[in-house]
């Protein structure tokens, strides 16, 4: 989570200057679908890339699944 916020903000920042160089502009719904998909995308590289890791309640102290 914390390698992905700076790097969604630098795609916020990029998707805007990119959208102020082009020739036609780009209306709000556009906007909308390219955010969505821009979480989207760091969703899938969150979940593919860092493993969910449980460190607190009941499961806290048990053996990883990918270690037995």
């Amino acid at each position: 989570m914390v390698v992905l916020v700076p790097v969604a903000l630098l795609g916020l920042i990029w998707l805007i200057s990119w959208t102020k160089r082009q020739e036609r502009r780009i209306n709000l719904a556009q906007y909308v679908v390219l955010i969505s998909f821009g979480i989207y995308l760091l969703s899938v590289i969150h979940l593919v890339f860092f493993p969910i890791d449980v460190n607190i309640g009941q499961y806290a102290n048990q053996t990883p699944w990918y270690k037995r």
